[in-house]
């Protein structure tokens, strides 16, 4: 009954061009031409001066709520490895193929994600995903056999996570901020960060006292009954379907239609005016920064699952003490998303991806140079720094790049190329090592990943946000 509260209140229609109503005839035309909003919440008897900016709130509720979805899944799924190994008489290796499984699926479903961002559907998306997350889990935690538990996790628990994860989460603060939009970004995206610490100790507290059967089921029971209904019922889309604009700054006038919703928008913020997806894909940008992106984030899929092992076999580092990297790491990783964030709204931007692509190579390098156990753990702070900084910092640049009418869609698209290339070097360098032993080559090849990463990136065009409204383009 909750659900059907949420999802079934008052509908309403924005009026197309001529003031038409209905579906808009082309979806490419313009994304936002016709939007049904479905929030009772949308219009309030509140004047609009009385109402306050509702981007806090948007902010606060996508950290919430990102922690307890994309977040805990991802930082639990070691805690669960060994017991539904040992469940289902399964290597554990065969479990841990779930993150690359996982990358790969939320890749192929990110255009139909940024398709629903730019149609203004980004709320009733994210409700709905965070609800099949939490159906996936409670029937994945009672799965008898392990087809069932496998087809509980790729056909509810990985669909809801890329229908309620990053790229969702990114198109709400893209909507709502323009001028703080990279700080912003990354308080909203330091969820999952938090999720580290408490997701592990949340799920293993439970394991303590009963079974992995029972974490899970507490874990989908939370994101159910608390997660789901709080995007119901306190995200909206845009702020102009709840009287406001981006930043809280006044609107100057309601806009008659979708179309100059978006065109409007684009005027007033210098950025890109809306693209038909068509010629969104035509744009050698999208694919310029995508693989530039998409490079510099496999270091995580290559870091992580060598980290540990490569610290008692290279370095002779206990694993007790090699974990410490991890608890050096996160605070950090927060912090470079705030502060990175930041710098990004104030400063130019080719300098900040800079930096940033800095921070990552001396990564790669110090642990090549075989570092003490001291040198060890900072160069899990600069990890943090820098690769922590990433994720708002991609997200940021694709909003600089396409603008709030054309995010969801760049976003997407581009995520598939992104999602490949992490889920190929998670997969490749697990294979080489395999192969060989050799972590040394390993650190070599990644160094020369991420300068690749970085050269692409430099040679985009980005443009000044006090720029004027920029015609759509090929280029």
């Amino acid at each position: 009954m909750i659900f059907f509260a949420l999802f079934s209140s008052r509908r309403i229609t924005i009026a197309g061009p001529g003031g038409r109503t209905g579906r808009a005839a082309s979806f490419h035309r313009s994304p936002l031409t016709s939007v049904e909003i479905d929030h009772a919440q949308t219009v309030s008897t509140m004047s609009d001066a009385a109402r306050p900016f509702m981007g806090p709130r948007i902010v606060a509720v996508s950290f919430f709520g990102s922690l307890a979805t994309y977040g805990v899944i991802m930082a639990v799924v070691g805690n669960f490895v060994g017991p539904i190994g040992a469940t289902f008489s399964v290597p554990p290796t065969t479990i841990g193929l779930s993150l690359g499984i996982l990358t790969l699926i939320l890749g192929v479903l990110g255009p139909l994600v940024g398709r629903a961002i730019d149609s203004g559907h980004t709320r009733v998306m994210m409700a709905l995903g965070a609800a099949v997350v939490g159906c996936g889990l409670l029937l994945l935690a009672r799965a008898t056999t392990f087809t069932q538990l496998v087809l509980c996790f790729l056909c509810l628990v990985a669909p809801g996570l890329a229908f309620c994860g990053h790229i969702a989460t990114a198109g709400l603060i893209t909507s709502w901020y323009r001028r703080n939009r990279g700080l912003m970004m990354g308080l909203a995206l330091t969820g999952p960060t938090f999720a580290m610490w408490i997701g592990p100790f949340f799920v293993e507290s439970i394991m303590q006292v009963a079974d992995w059967r029972t974490a899970m089921s507490a874990l989908g029971a939370v994101i159910l009954v608390v997660v789901a209904p709080l995007y119901g019922w306190l995200l909206v889309a845009r702020p102009e379907f709840a009287g406001q604009a981006p930043d809280g700054k006044p609107q100057s006038a309601e806009p008659e239609s979708g179309e100059a919703l978006d065109q409007g928008a684009a005027a007033h913020d210098g950025e890109l005016a809306a693209l038909g997806t068509t010629d969104l894909l035509k744009m050698p940008g999208l694919w310029i920064a995508s693989l530039g992106l998409g490079l510099l984030l496999t270091s995580g899929a290559v870091l992580i699952p060598l980290l540990i092992r490569y610290a008692e076999t290279g370095l002779g580092i206990e694993p007790i003490k090699a974990v410490h990297f991890y608890l050096v790491m996160i605070p950090f990783s927060i912090l470079g998303k705030i502060t990175i964030g930041r710098v990004a709204d104030i400063a130019p931007l080719k300098p900040v991806l800079a930096v940033a692509v800095l921070l990552n190579l001396l990564v790669w390098a110090v642990l090549y140079l075989e570092p003490g156990y001291a040198l060890f753990l900072v160069t899990g702070a600069i990890y943090g720094l820098g690769f922590g900084g990433l994720p708002p910092l991609q997200q940021f640049l694709m909003g600089r790049l396409f603008g709030r009418a054309n995010f969801g869609r760049a976003s997407g698209i581009g995520g598939v190329m992104v999602m490949l290339l992490v889920a190929g070097a998670n997969f490749g360098s697990q294979g080489y090592l395999g192969a060989t032993g050799s972590y040394a080559h390993a650190f070599v090849a990644q160094m020369a990943v991420i300068a690749l990463g970085g050269a692409l990136l430099a040679s985009l065009k980005i443009p000044n946000p006090t720029s004027p409204a920029r015609i759509p383009t090929n280029g």
